[in-house]
């Protein structure tokens, strides 16, 4: 199917959302009485699939900047009727626009693009984390799953400094027998299965929001 083809089936799938330029906010219908979960730079929106069906009472919302790819993701859940997922169409710099404030129960960042010196640009540089800190409850989480020791470390460095407190890391989550969180290593993205093939290691790290009246 071509790019063109995609594109227009987006727009008709009742589970997409797009937030255009000129848009000051954007109704995503969500269900407040419901744990709320974003993924950033989703791609084709595997692992929000995976969580959305290990996890049916919470909604989650895969985000990401090329329509084309969040068309399969968006497919596949209304095919397969896992209606506590959607897709939005949007760039995180813009996010706040799509969700009220304090609203967002947890965020992930799987194998996003490392940015390798353009700081600014990483999805955990401080820029970034200032519209997490809007969006997210008190005590809110952001995970991060990585084939990339540079931007573990960077984040690890960074996320303490934007108001967030780092309750555990694992560097090679494959080999580490303390991974009990099946969630961690059975859903694998494209980029994961590849990198995991090419024996790369996998980082993870879970950060919590303090509470501003700490």
């Amino acid at each position: 199917m071509s790019k063109t083809k995609r594109y227009a089936e987006f727009q008709e799938f009742e589970n997409c959302y797009t937030l255009h330029h000129d848009d000051s906010s954007i109704d995503l219908e969500l269900d407040s009485s419901k744990d709320l979960i974003l993924e950033l730079g989703c791609g084709s929106g595997v692992y929000t699939l995976e969580l959305a069906k290990r996890f049916p009472d919470n909604q989650f919302i895969g985000i990401d900047t090329k329509s084309d790819r969040l068309h399969f993701g968006a497919e596949y859940a209304l095919e397969y009727d896992i209606s506590n997922t959607k897709r939005l169409w949007a760039s995180v710099d813009h996010i706040t626009r799509c969700f009220p404030p304090s609203s967002v129960d947890e965020v992930w960042i799987t194998f996003p693009d490392p940015r390798h010196g353009r700081d600014r640009q990483k999805l955990s540089s401080p820029k970034y984390l200032k519209i997490y800190q809007t969006l997210l409850k008190p005590w809110g989480i952001i995970h991060i799953k990585t084939d990339d020791k540079s931007f573990f470390d960077y984040s690890q460095e960074v996320l303490p400094t934007g108001g967030f407190e780092i309750l555990g890391t694992q560097e090679d989550i494959y080999n580490n027998q303390k991974t009990d969180a099946e969630h961690l290593i059975g859903i694998q993205t494209y980029y994961e299965k590849k990198w995991l093939e090419e024996k790369r290691k996998v980082y993870y790290l879970r950060a919590q929001l303090r509470s501003a009246a700490e």
